[in-house]
C-alpha cells in the first residue's frame, strides 16, 4: 500500500509541473486549487506522523502507574493529550477518506500542532527528570525510560530490581539477600551461578540510585578482595584446587598476575646472568 503522504506529494509535484505548461491555461485555476489541496494534505499527514511517533513513545511511559507517581503533572497533561488523540483517531476511522478528513476538518489543522507542542512539553519534562537520575548514577543510561521509571518507583523492593540487574551490571545476574524480606543484599551472583559474598551488606532503601551506588562500591570491594586472596593462593594451592576455590574472574586475574611476576623475575635473572 502506497504511503498517502508520499502519493499526495508526488501528485502535487506532477500538477505543479503541469501548471507551468502553456497548454494548461483552460484548467489553470483547477490545477492550482488541487495543488493547494494536495499540499495541505501532505502538511497535515506529515504533522500527523510526527504526533503519532511521539505519542507512541510517551504512551509506553505514561500509561504506567509509575509515571503518575514520579511525574504527576506531566501524567495529567499526557492523559488530556491521549483523550484528544484517541478521539481524533476514532473520527478518522469513521471517515476513512484522507482528503475528506484532512481538508474538511479545520479543527484537525489546529489540533495537531497543539498536540505536538504539548507532547514536546511532556518529553522535555520526562527527559529532564530522568537525566538528573542518570547523572546521579550513570549506569541508568543502560536502560530505557520506561524501565528507569519502574526502578525509581519500586526502589525499596529488592525483588523488583532483580530483572534489571544484568542491564545495569554486566557481571551480575541476581543478588542474594540475608532474609526473605529482601532488605539487605548479602552477595552477588553471576549468570554462571558463581556467588561472591559482599564484605559489607547493602541495605535496600527508597532511593534506588543510592542503593545501586552502594552495591557498585561493595561489588568493587568484593572483587578486589577476591583477586588479592587469589593472588596469594597462587603460590600456596595446587592449580586445580586453586581454580575451584576461587571465582573465574579472580582466578584468571591472579594467574595473569603470577605469570607477569614470573616473567619479570625471569627477565631480571637473565639480565643478571648476562653480566
Amino acid at each position: 500500500m502506497c504511503d498517502p503522504a508520499l502519493l499526495c506529494f508526488l501528485l502535487a509535484q506532477i500538477l505543479g509541473a503541469m501548471n507551468g505548461s502553456r497548454h494548461i491555461s483552460a484548467f489553470r485555476e483547477e490545477v492550482q486549487a488541487w495543488v493547494r489541496k494536495l499540499s495541505t494534505v501532505v502538511e497535515v499527514l506529515e504533522l500527523w506522523a510526527q504526533v503519532q511517533a511521539m505519542w507512541m513513545h510517551l504512551e509506553a511511559v505514561f500509561s504506567s502507574a509509575d509515571a503518575a507517581k514520579q511525574l504527576p503533572h506531566e501524567s495529567k497533561r499526557f492523559a488530556a493529550i491521549d483523550r484528544s488523540w484517541r478521539k481524533n483517531m476514532e473520527k478518522a476511522l469513521e471517515t476513512r477518506n484522507v482528503f475528506q478528513f484532512c481538508l474538511g476538518n479545520d479543527r484537525l489543522q489546529d489540533l495537531l500542532p497543539h498536540l505536538l507542542e504539548q507532547l514536546e512539553v511532556c518529553q522535555k519534562a520526562l527527559s529532564g527528570y530522568l537525566d538528573s537520575k542518570r547523572q546521579g548514577f550513570p549506569r541508568f543510561y543502560f536502560v530505557s525510560d520506561h524501565t528507569l521509571l519502574e526502578l525509581l518507583s519500586r526502589g525499596a523492593d529488592g525483588d523488583a530490581i532483580q530483572p534489571h540487574l544484568p542491564a545495569l551490571f554486566a557481571g551480575i545476574a541476581r543478588t542474594d539477600f540475608e532474609s526473605a524480606e529482601a532488605t539487605n543484599i548479602s552477595s552477588i551472583v553471576s549468570a554462571q551461578g558463581e556467588a561472591l559474598e559482599l564484605p559489607q551488606h547493602v541495605a535496600v532503601e527508597n532511593s534506588i540510585e543510592d542503593t545501586l551506588s552502594r552495591l557498585e562500591t561493595a561489588m568493587r570491594a568484593a572483587v578486589g578482595a577476591a583477586v588479592r586472596q587469589a593472588v596469594t593462593e597462587t603460590s600456596v594451592l595446587p592449580l586445580e584446587q586453586f581454580v575451584w576455590h576461587n571465582t573465574a574472574q579472580a582466578s584468571s586475574l591472579a594467574l595473569l598476575t603470577k605469570w607477569t611476576c614470573d616473567c619479570d623475575a625471569a627477565i631480571s635473572r637473565a639480565q643478571v646472568g648476562s653480566h
